[in-house]
């Protein structure tokens, strides 16, 4: 009904008698109706490039991703980073028993010091509870104090640099007052058991 009124409203009355006796009104008309579908077109046309666009560039991207995945060159690069990691887990102490690998790590770092000359020595390691990252690794870490003798000390140093697991110092300190010492925290990390792994895998 909202329709009917409006096509009988004067001013629809004298558009169409306008446009039955002028005709360059008819022209402009049409040029205009034109103009629109033209509109239409081109913004269709626009969204229809941009999808084949955007499906072109996911299309070149996975066939890419396959490429790689398929180079010989890529499996042996996972293979060589495979190796490099078992050779630096291989310098790790395993977690098979945490206990007893914070008791050995102790004690080797007290034999280490009294075969350098450092006499007498503190040594006491703890592992460290809230160790994250993402190979699973534990830190273990030994605070170590003693007398300070340069020799002695440098000998010290030279026995864990040489050791076939690794160590880093994490902090140095050393004190000429009231008594030549250090202060040194010696830190490690513990690679985990098979059993670790497993259950690891599992989840």
């Amino acid at each position: 009904m909202a329709a009917i009124g409006i096509l009988d409203h004067p001013l629809v009355h004298r558009i169409r008698d306008e446009l039955k006796t002028n005709a360059r009104a008819r022209w402009l008309l049409a040029v205009v109706g034109v103009i629109v579908i033209l509109s239409l077109g081109l913004n269709l046309s626009d969204q229809i490039n941009r999808r084949k666009v955007k499906f072109n560039q996911g299309r070149d991207l996975v066939a890419r991703l396959e490429g790689i995945a398929g180079e010989s060159q890529w499996i042996e690069r996972r293979n060589a980073a495979n190796s490099l990691r078992a050779q630096l887990e291989g310098r790790l102490w395993s977690a098979e028993n945490e206990s007893l690998e914070k008791a050995s790590y102790q004690d080797w770092i007290s034999a280490a010091a009294r075969e350098a000359g450092v006499t007498p020595v503190e040594v006491r390691a703890e592992i460290d509870p809230g160790t994250s990252n993402g190979a699973n690794l534990k830190k273990l870490s030994a605070s170590v104090s003693g007398p300070f003798d340069a020799v002695a000390f440098t000998r010290f140093l030279s026995g864990i640099a040489r050791h076939n697991r690794m160590m880093v110092i994490e902090r140095l300190q050393i004190h000429s007052l009231p008594l030549n010492r250090f202060d040194m925290t010696l830190v490690t990390y513990l690679r985990p058991s098979e059993a670790q792994r497993h259950a690891e895998a599992a989840r």
